[in-house]
């Protein structure tokens, strides 16, 4: 009852930041998911375009964690499907039929004009006297 608290030995970082690494590949599939509103029952598959050195230790938990039919690696870009980047590496989502690719396209234009709404009332509002100069 009246012990110390153990104290931290010796940490091994690689092994923090390849986690680090399969919680951000995570995350980023996890928001996939809900923005698409796609199940998490759903099986996808992985695609995924190593640009930089990583350790594959983790896909297994990638895989478990992201409920991942197939986890591949690939030497060219995956079309139509959702991606991501991390840490220079690329992560392809190919769209399935849980997703309409017409729908997706539609969302995107909608995403891209409140972007040049946004930018459009900036540039009116911008003024010299505040920033000095505008665009």
């Amino acid at each position: 009852m009246m012990s110390e608290w153990p104290k931290a030995g010796n940490v091994d970082q690689k092994v923090i930041k390849d986690f680090e690494m399969a919680d951000e590949v995570i995350t980023n599939i996890r928001n996939i998911r809900k923005q698409n509103n796609i199940a998490a029952k759903v099986e996808l598959e992985l695609f995924i375009k190593a640009n930089a050195d990583m350790n594959k230790s983790n896909d297994a938990v990638i895989q478990k964690m992201c409920n991942l039919s197939k986890l591949e690696y690939v030497t060219e870009k995956v079309g139509n499907s959702f991606s991501f980047l991390s840490k220079n590496n690329e992560y392809f989502i190919p769209f399935g039929e849980q997703v309409d690719a017409g729908a997706e396209k539609e969302k995107l234009k909608g995403e891209l004009e409140y972007a040049k709404g946004s930018l459009a009332i900036i540039y009116k509002n911008c003024t010299t006297k505040i920033h000095g100069r505008c665009p």
